[in-house]
C-alpha cells in the first residue's frame, strides 16, 4: 500500500532540490501517476517513512531484449535510506532479467557528491541527458 500522505509530503522537498524549479508541482497529478506506476508490472514503487523512489524496466531501442531498469524519482530523507533504497530498486529489477541499471543526477548543489556516490556503488556515466524548453 502506497503511502500518498508521505509523497505529498515528500514530493515539494525533492521539487525544492530539483532543477525544474520553473515548472508547477501538482502534487494531485504526481500521486495519480504513482497509482498508474503501482499497477504496471513493469514498474518499481517504494515509499518509506524515510524515502521514496520509483523505476521502470525499459528495454534498449537498438537491443530490445537488453532491459534496463530506469529509475523515475528518487528521495531520501536520512543516511543510509537513499542506498537502500536504490539497492532494494536494483534486487528487484535484477530479479526481473534487468542487465542495467540507469539513475540519472540532476544538475545542482549535490551533483558531484550525488556522481561520487554513484561511481562508488559501481555506476558509470554511459549518456548525458540535455534539456531544451520548447
Amino acid at each position: 500500500m502506497i503511502d500518498y500522505d508521505k509523497i505529498r509530503e515528500f514530493a515539494p522537498k525533492f521539487f525544492a532540490l530539483s532543477p525544474w524549479g520553473d515548472c508547477e508541482l501538482d502534487l494531485d497529478a504526481v500521486c495519480a501517476a504513482i497509482a498508474s506506476l503501482a499497477e504496471n508490472p513493469q514498474a518499481y514503487v517504494e515509499v518509506t517513512d524515510k524515502g521514496a523512489m520509483a523505476g521502470l524496466l525499459v528495454p534498449l531501442w537498438f537491443a530490445p531484449r537488453t532491459l534496463l531498469a530506469s529509475e523515475l524519482f528518487w528521495y531520501s530523507e536520512e543516511k543510509g535510506e537513499g542506498r537502500r533504497l536504490r539497492e532494494g530498486f536494483e534486487a528487484w529489477a535484477r530479479e526481473r532479467g534487468a542487465r542495467f541499471s540507469q539513475i540519472p543526477i540532476m544538475t545542482n548543489d549535490s551533483e558531484g557528491a550525488l556522481r561520487r556516490m554513484m561511481e562508488r556503488a559501481g555506476y558509470t556515466a554511459r549518456e548525458l541527458g540535455l534539456t531544451k524548453e520548447l
